[in-house]
């Protein structure tokens, strides 16, 4: 295949479906970068519900020792 001919594999290629193939490869990308964003964001969303998991529970014990304390002194 000479560098400045239109054939690829035997096939020629017209400049609509090279446009057509380009714009759909953007597209594609587009949508691989928006799909990225969105994992990442949810991701994000499941690190940050799982904080707030662990600290409710940090302080539901918390809470726990403070009135078992509370208890011991009044009972002394």
């Amino acid at each position: 295949m000479e560098l400045g001919s239109n054939a690829w594999h035997g096939r020629d290629l017209h400049p609509r479906r090279v446009v057509s193939l380009v714009e759909r490869l953007g597209r594609a990308q587009g949508m691989e970068a928006a799909l990225a964003t969105a994992m990442e964001a949810g991701h994000r969303r499941l690190l940050l519900q799982r904080e707030t998991t662990e600290v409710a529970e940090l302080k539901e014990r918390i809470f726990h020792k403070y009135l078992v304390l509370a208890k011991k002194m009044t009972n002394s």
